[in-house]
């Protein structure tokens, strides 16, 4: 969880948008890995981020790596 919380902050407020993307095809892996072993708690807290940074991020690359 600690990784998945750390890249969500660099997707979601790094500036420059290849690292964001980066970030963002990183943490839809550990995502994707993890999700069954992640407290519900964490996932209810983990998907309006997620919503956020898909309605927020400007770079069309960057949505697609997010979702």
């Amino acid at each position: 969880p600690n990784t998945i919380v750390q890249l969500s902050e660099i997707a979601l407020g790094d500036s420059q948008p290849q690292v964001r993307q980066m970030a963002s095809v990183f943490l839809r892996k550990k995502i994707t890995q993890h999700w069954d072993a992640l407290s519900t708690e964490f996932k209810d807290k983990l998907k309006p981020t997620i919503l956020n940074a898909l309605l927020s991020e400007t770079e069309h690359l960057n949505r697609r790596s997010l979702a």
